[in-house]
């Protein structure tokens, strides 16, 4: 009896682990698409405020 119980806590425990796991991984995963949208609208709002910069240059501040 106490042996299942170990047995039962023990297979318990591997589950909650797993689904842990499963969980952070899914989390991570959209952690990582959250960063590689922000770093992309990073890059292009830089790229646009490169754009925008020569005119600043050439006619003064808007």
């Amino acid at each position: 009896m106490i042996v299942g119980e170990f047995l039962m806590m023990a297979i318990g425990n591997h589950i909650n682990v797993i689904l842990s796991l499963i969980i952070g991984k899914t989390v991570v995963r959209q952690i990582k698409n959250i960063s590689a949208v922000a770093t992309t609208f990073f890059v292009e709002k830089n790229r646009l405020f490169s754009l925008v910069d020569p005119c600043r240059q050439n006619f003064g501040n808007y």
